[in-house]
């Protein structure tokens, strides 16, 4: 500037602060940066004064570079899918510092120092990059934004018998592209990918598994491990082939208690039901079957476990066999010669009994009727012989109950005979009658003089 005399100097900074603010310690027609540092940009003027006037200079813009001063924030960061996420770019230097952001190498849109990402999808993982610039030069700085493991496709539950192939699959996403494999429900790994083969299925395969998806990244200093974990998946497996019923066929008497015991594999969700003789049993829904007090009529049969599960069924039997017991022991019956007559014995067992029967008084301990089958034994008609002691004999599953003893007594009529007949002895004469009867058993014998009763005159 000129004036008389010589003006006096002072600067203002205007666009680093408020208006009119004094550069202090400018007090020279000239202001001097050295060095220049971020804050010194801005719009300055100088003022000139010289007898009481001041004379204000134009407005001079003083640029500084944004360089070695562009930042984003965050530097990293970790969105789910769908999510809406934000970087801010931020600088020094200006005034007039403009932003452009471009991701992997190719320019977005975006002008603003705000990068907003809506429904985040993989994508949109990736490194984001912010220019800073004005006419002195530019900036750069980066952001990395990591798209958390996702599952693109979830395992579904299977059914399977054993000896077939089956593959159980899942599909993830993410960024970085995740790693996957299958855990099973200990959580331990039984496949290092995102197939699950199972080439055969056998038993023991069944259960709940599930996907694990993985990836590494690092945002600032730290390293951070991602994990999604999928749905769970169940594997059900027919128990066809496994199933088994024990004691097999077991042989028990009346009175006794038993424990039948079913065992299966597969599954997971196996279900059981008893039968007997092919009807359900009420109640019979457990691995266990008690009875007690066997009884050959309502327990003797066979019995079926069957179990079930959504992949199909399978069953194994085994017959409760029980021994004879009479039930109806037959009776001492009476009778005459011509006359019918029967002893009735019955038995229960499973299987039903067979049946005999033996004559004690006819014969030798145990004598065999031939041709008494049945559990009857009927004569028809009855005739002196027949007389004596009979039982009948039940057996089934190599045991035999016998019967009490039942007495047939047959009446001695029409087979008395006195002999001799009508003697003619002289006074003084001995003579000997003798009494003979067929029928019995147990006859008894009384002669008679005249009608009267011989005093001990009782045997024949």
């Amino acid at each position: 500037a000129e004036s008389f005399p010589a003006p006096s100097y002072s600067w203002e900074v205007l666009g680093g602060g408020a208006l009119g603010d004094t550069v202090m310690g400018a007090n020279t027609s000239t202001l001097t940066f050295s060095p220049v540092v971020f804050g010194n940009e801005g719009e300055y003027r100088c003022n000139a004064s010289a007898n009481g006037v001041t004379d204000v200079s134009n407005t001079a813009t003083l640029t500084v570079s944004p360089k070695g001063s562009a930042a984003v924030d965050p530097v990293g960061q970790i969105a789910q899918v769908e999510e809406t996420v934000n970087f801010t770019c931020s600088s020094l230097g200006g005034p007039g510092v403009t932003y452009q952001w471009s991701k992997d190498n190719s320019v977005l849109e975006e002008d603003s120092a705000l990068l907003v990402i809506s429904n985040v999808s993989t994508s949109s993982g990736g490194n984001y990059t912010c220019n800073a610039y004005n006419p002195e030069g530019y900036n750069t700085a980066s952001g990395a934004l990591y798209v958390h493991p996702f599952f693109t496709l979830q395992p579904a539950d299977a059914l399977s018998r054993i000896n077939v192939n089956l593959t159980l699959t899942c599909e993830a996403d993410g960024f970085p592209s995740p790693a996957v494999h299958w855990e099973d429900s200990e959580g331990m790994s039984v496949s290092s990918s995102a197939l699950l083969e199972l080439a055969p299925v056998i038993f023991g395969d069944e259960g709940v598994y599930y996907c694990v998806a993985e990836t590494t990244v690092t945002v600032g200093s730290d390293s951070i491990t991602l994990t999604a974990l999928s749905m769970n998946a169940t594997l059900t497996v027919s128990p066809e082939g496994s199933v088994t019923v024990m004691p097999q066929d077991p042989v028990r008497s009346f009175g006794e208690d038993i424990s039948f015991t079913c065992s299966a594999m597969g599954g997971p969700g196996n279900t059981f039901q008893w039968q007997r003789n092919g009807q359900d049993i009420d109640g019979a829904t457990s691995e266990t079957l008690n009875i007690t007090g066997i009884n050959a009529t309502t327990d003797g049969g066979t019995y079926t476990c069957t179990v079930s599960n959504t992949a199909g069924n399978a069953s194994d039997s085994s017959t409760l066999m029980v021994n004879p017991l009479i039930t109806l022991q037959p009776l001492d019956t009476s009778a005459t010669n011509g006359s019918s007559v029967t002893l009735t014995c019955e038995a229960e067992s499973f299987p039903a009994p067979s049946y005999s029967w033996e004559v004690l008084g006819g014969g030798a301990l145990g004598d065999t009727v031939m041709g008494a089958n049945t559990s009857t034994l009927t004569f028809s008609p009855v005739v002196f012989g027949n007389e004596g002691e009979y039982r009948c004999n039940a057996s089934a599953n190599g045991v035999t109950d016998v019967s009490n003893t039942a007495t047939l007594t047959v009446s001695p009529e029409g087979s008395v005979t006195v002999m001799p007949q009508d003697p003619i002895g002289s006074f003084g004469d001995d003579i000997s009658f003798t009494c003979s009867a067929m029928g019995g058993p147990g006859n008894t014998f009384q002669w008679q003089r005249n009608g009267q009763d011989i005093d001990n005159a009782t045997s024949e």
